[in-house]
């Protein structure tokens, strides 16, 4: 499921399309641990594009290669080669290019369980333990762990979720991240069942993370090896997270060695949650962006479809600037909402900080992204269809003022629609959060402006986050190392 965090101000419209951009799947029982596995319908597509760059001819001892599609775009199918090998665990107080890439093919099947349990079936682990593919609300996680002798592997599902997504924004009024944190507690201790049944002084573990799902492993990282009496040494850990947001407070975000947050800077999700609400990563990041990025992707398709944002115009002290550097984009994105408030004697409107954020929005935010994703597809198309129609309008601007300027306004655009749909909601709760969220307008209006003026910019910056871009620069990377 893609995530576009643009800014917070649309954040609800866009959880529209999130939560409700979901492949067709059937279930069927699987015995493992009384666990439902979704099966994807498959669909043809046009075009197979095969990706694979392995000199297969230059293969070590007991090296695996497997052509793994996982990923549909535009019409094509993206064939990812990935590899394996023991060996691959001989260290892990350096990063290791093979055990990320491993990681990486993980994490992209991670959407379905079965998808999943193919994926590490091709490099010969079994002994699977699958949890929460069943469930879907707020503050449910998924993952899958296995084993092949001495190596454990554990993967957190990253993309094809739903209503977890709002529990990305539930960062609470203190300590670490609470949406993260509380799943990281759930994974903790299914993890240390399994490993007090199928552990021994040899067993290495990998925990690997696609996005939020990195986000999770990353605090999981940091609870394993805080812990006075941990569930496994660091010195047998390894863990890879991929376009994680941030999720620790600085005193927790400990620079360990075997610990790697793989991003690229024009990701938007990697910025959230912003360093001013004092989040980071434990760990060492590292970023994979590289300026001569598109050339790097035309190297590998020439049809494919990601371009550099760059020229983005933003008005200040009345004046109209550019910003060509695309990786400072995305920062600037967020430095503009934190920092703007049209109305600074209103303590209820401001989200320049952690405390800023939960008190004023944090609540209405979450209710919004659960509510939408609970609307039929026809619904919430219903509803994107005629935004989108604003949007590329002369008057979307003072359509946005006079919605979210107006007492009860946003509450009466939206409801028509859910009469006319026959939702059933809590009409008084409705009212009370679409008055709270109705306040980013003194805080959104100018960075709406912006981003009007820059829709392919920012549509380009939002295609940052899916897998084909982190593939091709994670490997580019380690070329140019």
């Amino acid at each position: 499921m893609k995530k576009i965090f643009i800014f917070i101000f649309l954040i609800f419209i866009f959880s529209l399309a999130s939560c409700n951009k979901k492949k067709n799947i059937e279930t069927s029982s699987d015995t493992t641990n009384d666990t439902i596995i979704s099966t994807e319908e498959i669909t043809e597509t046009k075009e197979e594009k095969d990706y694979n760059f392995y000199d297969e001819d230059k293969l070590n001892d007991g090296e695996i290669f497997k052509s793994v599609t996982s990923f549909a775009l535009n019409d094509k199918t993206y064939n990812l080669k990935f590899g394996y090998n023991d060996s691959y665990f001989d260290k892990n107080m350096e990063y290791n290019q093979d055990i990320a890439m491993f990681s990486l093919g993980a994490t992209i099947s991670s959407g379905y369980a079965n998808e999943l349990k193919e994926y590490y079936n091709n490099f010969g682990f079994d002994s699977y333990y699958v949890y929460g593919y069943d469930f879907n609300d707020i503050d449910s996680i998924a993952f899958l762990i296995c084993k092949k002798d001495n190596i454990i592997a554990l993967t957190i599902r990253g993309i094809s979720y739903g209503f977890e997504w709002a529990n990305n924004f539930k960062i609470g009024p203190n300590s670490n991240h609470e949406g993260f944190s509380n799943a990281a507690d759930i994974v903790y201790s299914k993890l240390e069942q399994y490993l007090n049944e199928n552990k021994n002084s040899e067993t290495k573990l990998l925990i690997n993370g696609f996005s939020r799902a990195g986000a999770v492993a990353n605090i999981l990282a940091y609870k394993i090896q805080s812990n006075a009496n941990p569930i496994i040494s660091s010195n047998n850990l390894f863990v890879y997270t991929f376009e994680a947001p941030r999720g620790l407070l600085k005193s927790n975000a400990i620079e360990y060695k075997n610990v790697y947050n793989i991003y690229n800077s024009l990701d938007l999700v990697p910025a959230v949650v912003p360093i001013e609400f004092d989040f980071y990563r434990c760990g060492i990041d590292i970023d994979i962006y590289n300026p001569d990025i598109e050339k790097i992707f035309l190297g590998y398709d020439k049809e494919i479809d990601y371009k550099k944002p760059t020229n983005y115009m933003y008005i200040k002290d009345g004046k109209y600037n550019t910003l060509n550097d695309s990786d400072k984009i995305a920062h600037f994105i967020f430095e503009t909402l934190i920092n703007t408030n049209l109305k600074p004697n209103d303590n209820n409107v401001s989200i320049n900080s952690r405390e800023a954020y939960y008190n004023n929005y944090e609540s209405a935010i979450v209710y919004f992204i659960n509510f939408f994703c609970t609307m039929t597809n026809s619904l919430s198309n219903h509803i994107i269809k005629d935004i989108i129609k604003k949007i590329n309008s002369d008057d979307f601007i003072p359509f946005v003022i006079d919605l979210l300027a107006v007492e009860d306004k946003l509450y009466n655009f939206l409801n028509p629609y859910f009469i006319e749909h026959n939702l059933k909601y809590d009409e008084e709760e409705l009212k009370i959060n679409c008055n709270k969220i109705k306040n980013l307008y003194w805080v959104a209006l100018p960075l709406l402006t912006d981003i009007l003026n820059n829709r392919e910019a920012v549509a380009n910056l939002a295609k940052m986050h899916d897998p084909i871009p982190v593939y091709i620069l994670l490997k580019y990377y380690n070329k140019n190392r």
